[in-house]
């Protein structure tokens, strides 16, 4: 499985762009005085960048692309919010000389929980526990045809993530939201692959409550 340099230059371009945004929004708050945002009631929070897939025994190489998440929940606090929360990573990688390109899919469906330590920041704490979802190499055979090259077969398994952000208000309740997450999943792996993968995500959302 390979990648183009040019995809890994993009992705990295993506990552610097949202540590960058979040430098600077990070700096423009902390420079004017901080209205505190009320959070209460029913709030959600979207959002896309990229992710460098940590893990090399799953692949045969760590991979950069594309990141996503959609959080859903309501407000128990003004320190903490709970949410459902979805997360995938994906990627085009090339598995045999039939199919050309497959997608690659990592997904991760949680239970989470976001602290705010300081009610007068936006600077906030996430973990959650849930479900994961890990495309993996497999084989294809048909008795016919005989052995058809390295497909993708799709394994359930534990999920957990543990993260950071920061909100960055630009209305009443408006937010914009870089994200840094961290993915750990854990399956029954078929023989000869590792049962666990590590995603890292790099995120710029939209949040409104």
């Amino acid at each position: 499985m390979t990648k183009s340099p040019r995809r890994a230059v993009h992705f990295a371009l993506v990552v610097l762009a949202t540590a960058s945004g979040a430098i600077r929004g990070a700096d423009a708050v902390a420079a004017q005085e901080f209205t505190p945002p009320t959070r209460s009631g029913f709030w959600f929070s979207g959002g896309f960048g990229g992710g460098w897939n940590a893990s090399q025994g799953l692949d045969g190489e760590r991979l950069w692309g594309r990141a996503t998440y959609i959080r859903v929940g309501g407000t128990l606090s003004p320190h903490f919010r709970m949410a459902g929360e979805i997360a995938a990573w994906s990627d085009e990688v090339e598995t045999d000389e039939f199919d050309g390109d497959d997608r690659l899919l990592r997904g991760t469906l949680l239970a989470s929980l976001s602290y705010y330590p300081w009610i007068e920041r936006g600077f906030v704490l996430r973990g959650g526990l849930g479900l994961a979802s890990v495309d993996t190499p497999a084989p294809r055979r048909l008795p016919e045809f005989g052995d058809l090259g390295v497909g993708m077969e799709t394994v359930t398994g534990f999920g957990s993530a543990l993260g950071i952000g920061y909100d960055i208000p630009v209305g009443t309740t408006l937010m914009v939201t870089p994200n840094v997450d961290w993915y750990f999943q854990a399956f029954d792996a078929p023989p000869g692959l590792p049962g666990t993968n590590h995603v890292l995500q790099f995120t710029f959302g939209v949040t409104t409550y």
